[in-house]
């Protein structure tokens, strides 16, 4: 029984995730900008192009309820910090009680603050940021306020990554920042990052383009 426990409370802990997580898309879609959780073939994907084993500072922004979370803390060095910036206080609070780890500090704002957070932790550089955000549900104003804010924390060497769902663009009409005209995700990084490689990830629901960006 005691080789059991482990994948019993894997399990239900799943299960509770899957269960919080979509009960805040039936309440605010435009937020959470998906149904379910991150599959572990898109988290893998997310975290590849990482410079992870040497990481002092690394942002992730839209947590949600820690599919790419609980992957990050497993690469991070012992004295590394994660800063993880959720808008939804439900999320956060899940966060906060099931990943009980010193590394990690929930931020229950939006991810256009990030700055200011960074900033009072005294922090320079940053040498990855995971955005999990539904950026093709979002204004340009609010997508080029996050890029500026992380930027001037960015080296040659930092990484960003993103990921954004094959198809995704019908559904861009019926978000409240719908304009005519917006740019496209990668348009809008190609914007911001001189170095941009993507791959597709179709072991996920839906399938996602990741991609991963340098400065």
């Amino acid at each position: 029984m005691r080789g059991l426990t482990r994948p019993l409370v894997a399990a239900e802990a799943k299960s509770i995730s899957y269960a919080l997580f979509a009960a805040e898309a039936l309440g605010d879609y435009f937020t959470t900008a998906s149904i379910v959780p991150s599959s572990r073939h898109l988290a893998r994907a997310m975290l590849e192009p990482l410079p992870l084993a040497n990481a002092r500072v690394v942002v992730e922004l839209g947590p949600g309820t820690g599919a790419i979370t609980r992957a990050l803390l497993e690469f991070l060095p012992r004295r590394a910090r994660l800063l993880a910036l959720e808008l939804n206080p439900r999320f956060c609070h899940y966060l906060e009680g099931r990943l009980a780890d010193p590394r990690l500090l929930v931020i229950n704002a939006s991810a256009e603050t990030v700055g200011a957070y960074l900033d009072q932790l005294g922090c320079e550089r940053l040498d990855a940021v995971v955005s999990s955000l539904g950026l093709s549900f979002m204004s340009d104003l609010q997508r080029t306020t996050i890029l500026r804010e992380l930027l001037p924390y960015f080296d040659e060497k930092s990484m960003f990554t993103q990921y954004h769902y094959l198809g995704a663009r019908l559904g861009n009409v019926f978000s409240p920042g719908w304009e005519p005209g917006r740019s496209s995700v990668a348009g809008l990084l190609r914007q911001h990052f001189r170095s941009i490689r993507t791959r597709t990830v179709w072991r996920n629901f839906p399938p996602a383009v990741v991609f991963a960006c340098k400065k």
